[in-house]
């Protein structure tokens, strides 16, 4: 039996048919398929300004600062790329090729009668159209923009900070702008924190040591002994500064140390040899010495002896180490100095951030 294979297919008018209903499907539908596209280029871009905003905080946080604005050794983008996972080509170059504009500046504010130095920034990308539309923020030929309707916004150390709070962006333009401003407070309060928790803690060791010495002393008693604190009213049981070497309030090494510090002999411009066990660069540390490396040891092995984590020696913005005086002088009302206390009615310790005249 024949069998027919013989297939029949499109005519050439079918053919043509299917072609032209298929161009007029695709001219149709092409500006929505553009603009998908484009909407998924623009939420692209939103996302990753976002990841440059979180870029921002961590930098501030690990620095207390923005990048500048610079450029050079030290680019933003460059900056910003050592904690983000954007590349620094990623950061400088938004999602349709274009420059992004990176503007930052620094603002002297105060907290609580406190300066606290702020950073402002602000990050743009012109959007797709690659075209600013955002009024105030002409380009200023250099591939950058100019932020802000006055074009002198970030001139130090008075920007405009009314244009930095208005901008808001035109079009399809994308900004985003962050400061420093609660980082910056949140580690004052830290600082504060710290300063007081230091400060319960000397007062604990004191009275600690106290009781110690009088537990010594009832049993001298008991023993028919001379009392080992014979006049233990009179005596200082703040911790010294420096530590490493100080067996701390012990039998005449006690004594000693309360001579020292009520006359006000310990001090880190003396500069002498150990005595007894105690150093003489104990009660305070002067101005004049300029010597923040070994206040930093000290103060890190104070608050070590205190049972406080190291970095409770420090300014926590700054990481400058506290001043501690524990037998200060009284301040006379007139900008000077009494004479520092040799019998009670003795100052309490005091941890200052900057050094202290009294101190």
């Amino acid at each position: 039996m024949a069998v027919n294979s013989k297939t029949k297919g499109f005519s050439l008018v079918e053919m043509v048919l299917a072609v032209g209903v298929t161009a007029i499907v695709i001219t149709i539908a092409f500006p929505q398929i553009i603009e998908m596209i484009n909407f998924q280029r623009e939420r692209q871009e939103q996302s990753t300004m976002r990841e440059i905003k979180r870029a921002m905080t961590a930098y501030a946080k690990q620095n207390r600062v923005l990048p500048d604005d610079s450029g050079g050794p030290t680019d933003w983008a460059d900056e910003l790329a050592t904690v983000s996972s954007l590349s620094p080509e990623a950061l400088r170059r938004d999602t349709f090729r274009n420059q992004r504009a990176y503007r930052a500046g620094m603002v002297t504010e105060f907290f609580r009668g406190q300066p606290l130095d702020v950073w402002y920034a602000t990050v743009f990308s012109a959007g797709i159209n690659g075209v600013v539309d955002t009024a105030g923020v002409p380009a200023n030929g250099q591939g950058r923009v100019i932020l802000g309707n006055n074009v002198t916004w970030w001139d130090r150390p008075a920007p405009d900070m009314g244009d930095y709070a208005a901008m808001v962006p035109d079009g399809d333009d994308v900004i985003i702008k962050h400061n420093t401003q609660k980082i910056m407070t949140e580690l004052y309060l830290e600082t504060l924190e710290r300063m007081r928790t230091f400060a319960k803690a000397v007062e604990s060791y004191a009275r600690n040591k106290y009781a110690t010495a009088l537990s010594i002393n009832a049993a001298d008693r008991l023993a028919g002994v001379t009392p080992t604190y014979p006049n233990i009213e009179d005596e200082i049981f703040y911790p010294p500064v420096r530590t490493g070497d100080y067996q701390a309030n012990v039998g005449g090494e006690q004594d000693l140390y309360n001579q020292l510090v009520k006359t006000g002999t310990l001090s880190l411009e003396d500069n002498q040899a150990p005595q007894n066990t105690v150093k003489a660069a104990d009660m305070a540390w002067e101005t004049s010495t300029g010597d923040d490396a070994t206040r930093l040891i000290d103060m890190t092995d104070l608050a070590r002896m205190l049972g406080l984590p190291d970095e409770f020696c420090c300014h926590a913005i700054t990481g400058d180490p506290f001043y501690y005086y524990s037998n200060p002088a009284p301040d006379d009302g007139a900008g000077g100095c009494l004479a520092r206390p040799t019998s009670p009615p003795y100052l309490p310790p005091r941890v200052t951030v900057n050094p202290d005249p009294c101190g």
